[in-house]
């Protein structure tokens, strides 16, 4: 491995970590580039934690930290501000994550597979289950990867291995990415062109 470009740090409400100890630690590793993806979540729900995004604090901590390990970290900390722009994900082979949504964005963009730990789900909506309807999260989960559970984590290296040997993961992501998106890369001009044609045909329909 020799990157990470999904890190939570203690500005996330999901994480406790402190910031330089990632860094640190990443340096340690040998890691040759690191993306910190802090994220302000709005109207944070989640029982028993009260998370309020330090936005001050978060650059002031970064700045200070991206100046002190320049020296170490190539051109110094990557931020993400748009997931296509990072070029460090497109260089990587798989992604392991757990129930993140980067999952299908990592896979969907590149066409490759991802590994995911089955951690505990975090859910807004408990009772999902009653719409009659599986989440995406859940459904295509071992169809554009592979899933291990907690107490297989000694699997990790066999379950690498398999997904990286398997070219035919590229043709099912990418079929599954062509039914489930619309108009891949210019959704915003057909669905303008949708809406338009729609309200032609009423006005038409209007007249008679």
């Amino acid at each position: 491995m020799c990157s990470d470009s999904h890190m939570h740090t203690r500005f996330s409400g999901d994480s406790e970590a402190d910031p330089e100890s990632m860094i640190l630690a990443s340096i340690s590793k040998g890691l040759e580039s690191i993306c910190i993806t802090d994220h302000e979540d709005m109207d944070y729900v989640c029982e028993g934690i009260e998370f309020i995004f330090g936005r001050e604090e978060y650059f002031r901590t970064f700045s200070e930290l991206r100046e002190k390990y320049k020296d170490k970290i190539g051109d110094g900390l990557v931020f993400e501000l748009d997931f296509s722009g990072n070029s460090s994900t497109y260089r990587s082979d798989l992604l392991i994550t757990d129930w993140s949504g980067i999952g299908l964005e990592f896979c969907f963009a590149t066409l490759k597979p991802a590994l995911f730990i089955n951690t505990k789900m975090k859910m807004e909506n408990p009772n999902y289950a009653v719409i009659g309807e599986e989440p995406q999260e859940i459904a295509l989960r071992n169809k554009i990867g592979l899933s291990l559970n907690k107490d297989e984590l000694d699997k990790t290296a066999e379950t690498v291995k398999m997904l990286l040997c398997k070219d035919k993961y590229y043709d099912i992501i990418k079929e599954i990415r062509e039914h489930y998106y619309y108009a891949l890369g210019t959704h915003g001009a057909a669905g303008v062109k949708y809406i338009v044609d729609d309200l032609v045909k009423m006005a038409k329909s209007k007249k008679k």
